[in-house]
């Protein structure tokens, strides 16, 4: 029993910097809240699971799940974000609470209570972006396990599945039992209802998904019971299951057949995939085999009563079908051999010319191992590849214009042969930026890496770039500004080997920021990224005073056509890009400026020159080895990426445990 009304936490502040604003709904399981992140200002959804209790022991356990569970949505469409997960006081009592990106919004649970009924096409458009993001957890081995209408909401963009990571996080305070007390009783699944409660698997995800789509074509749940334990024995019942007829509900029959399958008990009875489930559902011509299956059933009867009929007529034929019969029998044994072996003689002949194929397929192999060293020698272009993780200082050293600048730039350290290739272009000042255009920035994966770069992210530098930096800047904050000195820095130094990405994050506490990010985001659209570039050097170097005319000045000295910019400006035509921008921060669990991505590596705050220079070697001597190692170049980014958001690394350092001795 709850020492306290869960209504009591609206108006505090619990896991660090979450202010809970309202309570949405409370049930056995759950009490959800309505919350605001108090530094960035960002609307969450906070999940209170009022059965499982967290000892402190547990908290920094929990801490670091909640991160690594995170980092497995990353790219996913459709799912929300866990933010945050810890103790919550209700009372005297320490509850496991998660914080998931997002307001609340509608649900289906609310869909449900309204008692309207959907129709069979809007449940499958509802839950479609649900079962695929639900398939692409399990194909990374993870399970929701706590699947139930109230995590499935409403957005602007569309379904999102919510409270991911309850389940994983309640198994690791208190076991399977725990994992069944944060579902709702009404949404558990049968494994979930036995004597020995079972810890979710795939299948259970996909009869959760199942269960929803029925109550919504009902427009009712499921039963109308209220006992835990009566509603237990609704689930669990062997007989009488919960499929779209038993509700009243008028579907095809092969759609009641697919809930029915989806609805067993057991779970290794029941459709694996959840986009498995749905498209059983929607299969239009489900019902047509069964009856084209059934006809050859039937039409055996007609030529059972024309021999009848035959025989009938003419008694004087009796003995020929006699004597046809006698007559038949030894031609036909004599042929079939004849096929037999005829057909025997064609597998042996097939047989015989796939082992030439594979001998000869053996033979070309041999022979091709046996080549390849001759063509290496000459692609001795190669070694210049491995000594380079010392590095720049090699590359530039091979051209024979390098000697000439070097009286000239004698101040400069250790990485002097870059610096020559900036003082010719100095005059022109641009001519190192032209292979920025938006059409050698990118190549296809990029947009589909988990750090995704979009076509309208100004980028200085080429898509062949061995390393790429993203950062999410805001234009009024001071680090940001130091980040773009840094970035500046090298730019210089790594030159064609770099490539440079902007995406907006406007703070909400900086009056100017949203107005700025706009302004930079239309420059970049209507001139390119250079203009971008250089409006991002004034924007930040004169942070103090970002006033309208200021702005649209700096932006017209950048590069950008005044009238143009100020009409978009005020039909806000690329203010997409700054939404855009900071969907994909959330998506990334950026919430605060700056935040760079090399590579996908992470890296907050502000960074040194020396730091920075570490971090992008590092990454030149992984990316050329993954070159050498046959990676495409147009696959290069993308690769790295999902490396470095996926590696071990990444995880919270653990302490060692004490050696043991046998």
């Amino acid at each position: 029993m709850l020492t306290a009304d869960p209504q009591s936490l609206v108006g505090t502040t619990v896991l660090s910097d979450l202010r809970v604003d309202s309570l949405i709904r409370v049930d056995a399981a759950l009490a959800t809240y309505a919350a605001t992140s108090q530094p960035d200002g960002m609307e969450c959804t906070l999940r209170v699971a009022l059965g499982v209790p967290l000892p402190a022991e547990k908290d920094p356990s929990i801490a670091s799940a909640v991160q690594r569970i995170a980092r497995h949505t990353v790219g996913i469409f459709a799912i929300c974000t866990p933010k945050a997960a810890g103790p919550v006081l209700l009372g005297s009592d320490r509850l496991l609470a998660v914080a998931h990106l997002g307001p609340p919004g509608e649900s289906a649970e609310d869909r449900i209570a309204s008692s309207q009924p959907m129709g069979l096409r809007e449940v499958l458009a509802y839950l479609e972006p649900i079962a695929g993001a639900l398939t692409t957890l399990h194909d990374q081995g993870l399970v929701h396990g706590a699947l139930h209408p109230g995590a499935i909401r409403l957005a602007r963009s569309g379904p999102i599945l919510s409270g991911f990571g309850l389940s994983e996080l309640a198994i690791i305070l208190g076991g399977s039992g725990a994992g069944r007390d944060i579902v709702p009783p009404r949404s558990r699944v049968p494994e979930q209802v036995g004597i020995v409660p079972a810890s979710p698997v795939a299948e259970s995800d996909t009869y959760a998904l199942a269960m929803i789509a029925c109550e919504l074509l009902a427009g009712r749940p499921f039963t109308s019971e209220t006992d835990t334990s009566s509603i237990a024995r609704a689930i669990d019942h062997p007989m009488m299951r919960p499929t779209p007829k038993s509700l009243s509900v008028d579907v095809p029959d092969h759609v009641d057949k697919a809930f029915e399958i989806a609805l067993r008990p057991q779970p290794r009875e029941r459709t694996h995939s959840p986009k498995e489930f749905l498209a059983a559902v929607a299969a239009p011509a489900a019902a047509g085999p069964p009856r084209s299956e059934r006809q050859p059933e039937h039409e055996p009867s007609p030529p059972i009563s024309m021999p009848r009929r035959e025989p009938a007529r003419p008694a004087a034929e009796m003995p020929r079908p006699q004597r046809s019969a006698l007559g038949a029998p030894p031609p036909a044994p004599v042929e079939q051999p004849k096929a037999d072996s005829a057909v025997w003689l064609v597998y042996a002949m097939v047989a015989l010319g796939v082992l030439l194929l594979i001998g000869g397929a053996a033979t070309v192999f041999v022979l091709a191992q046996h080549r390849v060293p001759p063509p290496v020698v000459p692609v001795a272009s190669a070694p210049p590849i491995y000594p380079a993780p010392p590095p720049p200082t090699l590359i530039p050293s091979s051209p024979a214009p390098t000697p000439d600048p070097e009286p000239t730039a004698s101040t400069a350290p250790s990485s002097e042969p870059l610096p020559p290739p900036l003082a010719s272009p100095s005059p022109t000042g641009s001519a190192l930026k032209p292979p920025a255009a938006s059409g050698l920035a990118f190549y296809p994966d990029d947009h589909t890496a988990l750090v995704p770069l979009a076509k309208e992210t100004p980028t200085l530098g080429s898509r062949d770039a061995l390393v790429t930096i993203l950062v999410f800047a805001d234009m009024q904050c001071a680090h940001t500004r130091q980040a773009r000195e840094v970035l500046e820095a090298m730019r210089r130094r790594y030159d064609a080997d770099l490539r440079i990405a902007v995406r907006h994050l406007p703070i909400p506490s900086h009056d100017k920021a949203e107005d700025a990010a706009e302004l930079a985001a239309t420059t970049g659209a209507l001139s390119g990224p250079m203009a971008f570039w250089k409006l991002f050097e004034t924007l930040t170097v004169n942070q103090g005073r970002l006033t309208d005319d200021d702005m649209l000045q700096w932006a017209e000295q950048a590069g950008a056509p005044r009238m143009g910019v100020r009409r978009a400006l005020e039909e806000h035509v690329y203010k997409r890009i700054v939404e855009a921008d900071r969907a994909v921060a959330q998506r990334l669990m950026v919430r605060a400026t700056p935040a760079f991505f090399i590579n996908g590596k992470r890296a907050d705050g502000e960074q040194s020159q020396a730091k920075m220079v570490e971090l992008i070697d590092k990454e030149l001597l992984a990316s050329r080895g993954a070159l050498l190692s046959g990676t495409p170049r147009s696959r290069l980014y993308s690769t790295r990426v999902t490396f470095n958001v996926t590696a071990g690394a990444a995880d919270p350092p653990r302490e060692p445990a004490p050696r043991r001795r046998p």
